[in-house]
This record gives structure tokens, C-alpha cells and sequence, in this order.
């Protein structure tokens, strides 16, 4: 049993970690880009909120911005890491 465990945990690392940094940067951009608040002010986005949309977007695609309408440089980023979780999972 322990043999067939080591075995998939070993054909599964590369996958796990592709996923794993795919996730990392598109929650790391979504922290240092900023974003307006309703009045209007610079805000940027925790990590809990970044990890929060980066959850729901790379596995459902169309959750919403939260909690705050994003900026065009967010929402650039948004779709770069659309593309690169989805493929991360397709991997």
C-alpha cells in the first residue's frame, strides 16, 4: 500500500507544484496591483481576498470582483491568470 501511495505522490509532484506556483503568482499580482475603492482612493487587495478570488476564479471562471471593481491593470492580470491556472489544471 505505502508503495502505490510513493509511487502516485511521486508522478503528482511536478503537477502539485505547477499548480501550487500558478496559484502563488496570481494571488501574489493580485496583492501588488492596485486597486480604487468606491471613493475613489488607491487600495490594494489582501491576501485573504487574493486568495479568496483566486480560488473561485481558477476553478469556476466568473465569480465576480470583490469587493471592489477591479482596474484595468487588475483585470488584465485577472485574465493572464485565468489562462495560466486553467492550464495549470489541465497539466
Amino acid at each position: 500500500m505505502n508503495t502505490i501511495i510513493f509511487w502516485v505522490m511521486r508522478r503528482m509532484r511536478v503537477p502539485l507544484l505547477i499548480l501550487l506556483t500558478a496559484y502563488t503568482v496570481a494571488m501574489v499580482g493580485m496583492t501588488l496591483i492596485e486597486g480604487v475603492d468606491a471613493q475613489g482612493q488607491p487600495w490594494r487587495m489582501d491576501f485573504f481576498h487574493a486568495f479568496y478570488f483566486v480560488s473561485f476564479m481558477g476553478t469556476t471562471i466568473g465569480f465576480g470582483e470583490i469587493p471592489y471593481e477591479f482596474s484595468s491593470a487588475q483585470r488584465m492580470w485577472v485574465t493572464l491568470s485565468l489562462y495560466m491556472t486553467v492550464v495549470a489544471w489541465i497539466y
